[in-house]
């Protein structure tokens, strides 16, 4: 058991590691290309150093998918909230930037919370593989959906801020739901064999939750400050991946004194970083550009 929960938490270390030093070394080449234009279209795609953040990304989404067939989404997930750690110093130590103060603070608390959550949900209990709930994960696709269609909807008219806020916490709960929808699919290819993936609706929907992903994120980047979006986009998807274990994957949730006062002391340690993180320059260049090269890219 603790064998399979270093593997657990190796694995998700190298999920964010991979993500963060993808987005760094595409921001840092869209920036280059957009200064070389001088207001021309620019191509990202035909870059070599773009491709090659893309493929670091490729390769981070490998080790999710590793460390959910081990280990329980929520885990995975709150384990997952260290890239915005990761990419701050990726972006520190390739630009020659001095990290201050609070940058170490909220690397700090993030990490600190991290691990307090990790101990505190037991990441040593085994997964075992579960009657895949059809009816379920419909009814928590089609709840995505309705929570996407509001946002665009209703989300718009709000103040920036609050609008940012709001499409980021929809990306973040479609990253929690993502998430567990990967977990699922692991199962049902360790059960029914590879084939059985391109025969199962839910290979689509986790496509589409991906694109809505995507979406709302860039929306949020564009609606309002990334302080409002990426905040709420990383702290809401722990979230929603534990709702989605717990009902979908039956994850078992671990009561007791230590859970009371676990959850609840790690959650606010995550909170303080992340509103720290956020807030600086280097985050927000990152997720600034994040949001241009998805659009240059079409």
């Amino acid at each position: 058991m603790i064998a399979t929960a270093l593997v657990v938490v190796v694995t998700s270390l190298l999920h964010a590691i991979f993500q963060a030093a993808g987005d760094v070394i595409r921001h840092r080449d869209l920036a280059r290309l957009k200064q070389a234009a001088r207001g021309r279209k620019i191509q990202p795609l035909k870059s070599k150093p773009f491709r090659f953040g893309i493929l670091l990304v490729l390769v981070g989404f490998i080790f999710q998918v590793v460390a959910l067939h081990f280990g329980r989404v929520v885990t995975v997930q709150t384990i997952a909230v260290s890239a915005l750690v990761f990419l701050l110093l990726f972006q520190s130590l390739l630009s020659d930037q001095k990290l201050h103060r609070n940058d170490w603070w909220g690397s700090a608390l993030v990490m600190v919370g991290i691990v307090v959550f990790v101990l505190t949900v037991h990441p040593t209990d085994i997964k075992k593989d579960v009657e895949i709930d059809y009816l379920g994960w419909g009814i928590a696709f089609l709840i995505m959906l309705v929570i996407a269609v509001l946002i665009m909807m209703l989300a718009p008219s709000l103040p920036p801020g609050a609008s940012s806020m709001v499409f980021g916490a929809g990306a973040g709960a479609a990253v929690g739901l993502g998430a567990g929808m990967i977990s699922a699919l692991g199962i049902i290819w360790r059960v029914n064999g590879f084939g059985s993936l391109f025969t199962t609706w839910l290979l689509y929907a986790f496509f589409l939750v991906e694109g809505l992903r995507l979406f709302l994120l860039v929306r949020g980047l564009q609606r309002g400050p990334v302080t409002s979006s990426v905040g709420a986009f990383v702290l809401v998807s722990p979230v929603v991946s534990w709702l989605i274990g717990a009902w979908l994957l039956s994850e078992p949730i671990n009561t007791g004194p230590a859970f009371y006062l676990g959850v609840p002391l790690s959650f606010i340690l995550l909170v303080v970083g992340v509103v720290i993180l956020v807030r600086t320059r280097t985050i927000e260049e990152v997720y600034s550009l994040k949001g241009m090269s998805f659009q240059a890219s079409w």
